[in-house]
């Protein structure tokens, strides 16, 4: 088994944002695993802004998020 590792995908669909979360056991991000991930967890959720900035916050990726942001 390898390290559990979380791919969170967001999109803007319709003034919400669209949450994709995959937890993995591979030890690489879902999206770039070259092998078939043991996927552990997986959910999808529509947020709105307060919603997530709250789950940001509360993985403390915010500043991930901001640099992401910034680059398009």
């Amino acid at each position: 088994m390898g390290e559990d590792t979380a791919s969170i995908t967001l999109t803007v669909v319709n003034d919400t944002w669209h949450l994709h979360f995959i937890r993995t056991q591979s030890g690489e991000p879902y999206p770039l695993s070259d092998t078939v991930c043991n996927v552990i967890d997986e959910y999808e959720k529509d947020l709105t802004d307060e919603e997530l900035y709250e789950f940001l916050a509360h993985h403390n990726i915010m500043k991930e998020f901001e640099d992401a942001v910034l680059m398009l």
